[in-house]
């Protein structure tokens, strides 16, 4: 499987499953403190619009926030568990 990874996975390295509210501030605090996040969300809208830097909620700051760290390319979303790569912890 070939998988387009904007990232290098490291020990640094965390997957969060479920990017609503919780996972995607979650996965946004994370990325901010320096790990790579790879999250991963079954709604493929949620996955383009993350991907392309987009939040699907906003809440105060939030956007600020979750564009910065994707800017970084701290954070990178994925449709499916089956395209995960090797991390060390998942959330």
């Amino acid at each position: 499987m070939k998988m387009k990874m904007k990232m290098k996975i490291n020990k640094n390295t965390v997957g969060v499953v479920g990017l609503g509210y919780v996972g995607l501030t979650l996965a946004t605090v994370l990325a901010e403190s320096g790990y790579k996040i790879i999250g991963i969300e079954k709604r493929k809208e949620v996955v383009d619009l993350t991907n392309k830097g987009i939040p699907h909620f906003s809440e105060t700051d939030s956007v600020s926030h979750f564009q910065e760290v994707s800017i970084k390319g701290n954070l990178l979303q994925l449709k499916n568990l089956t395209e995960i790569p090797h991390v060390k912890s998942t959330l």
